[in-house]
């Protein structure tokens, strides 16, 4: 019995393990460091980039507007994410997650936004109404995230600007939280049940012996 209910925990674990999971967060402050439960962290921090491949980034001044987000800048809290001062604001994750949405403030399609995760560029130049359509197909998992907007670089609009109020992001809690990875089924699920039940039937013949 004790073997058949460890052959149906471990049946159980390999096939929850694995399961992504949706969130929303929205920034109420702007400490820069947030909780966001089951031991997902984030750091959100500022910079300016005049370089995309490499990514060169310098540090700025992070603000937090409470009723817009995030925005970079030393004037004020009225100050945005602009591509006058060449600005990204960069999310640094505990784990590895996919941004799936962000909820942003004060930007429209004569926007030229720029996205990035682990260092490399993703989205080009992109029309500031488009990010989230954007972020919705791309599925990849990083622990890197940014969003900024360059005038240098695309030479169009130094007007260019938006803050972020919040994001959206999956994550497999399961994994990252050390619990077992996903493994292949069925068959390395079915070779492991198959061992403890052989496993059982062993004790069994042994005990009757």
């Amino acid at each position: 019995m004790k073997a058949m209910f460890m052959a149906a925990t471990c049946a159980a674990t390999l096939f929850a393990a694995g399961s992504a999971s949706a969130a929303s967060y929205t920034f109420t402050d702007g400490s820069g460091y947030y909780d966001l439960g089951g031991g997902l962290t984030v750091n959100v921090y500022a910079y300016t980039y005049t370089s995309e491949d490499p990514l060169v980034l310098e540090a700025a001044y992070l603000n937090f507007n409470n009723s817009n987000g995030f925005g970079i800048g030393n004037g004020s809290s009225q100050d945005p994410i602009d591509s006058k001062d060449e600005e990204m604001l960069v999310f640094v994750f505990n784990q590895a997650v996919t941004v799936t949405g962000l909820d942003l403030n004060q930007i429209d399609k004569n926007d030229h936004i720029d996205l990035v995760a682990d260092n490399s560029l993703f989205a080009d130049d992109i029309d500031g109404e488009t990010v989230n359509d954007v972020l919705s197909s791309y599925l990849a998992t990083y622990t890197m995230f940014g969003i900024g907007t360059n005038y240098t670089k695309d030479g169009k609009d130094s007007q260019d600007q938006f803050r972020v109020a919040g994001i959206t992001y999956s994550w497999d809690g399961d994994n990252n939280t050390g619990d077992p990875g996903v493994v292949p089924l069925p068959a390395t699920g079915l070779l492991l049940l198959g061992g403890l039940g052989g496993l059982a039937a062993l004790r069994k013949r042994r005990k009757s012996a």
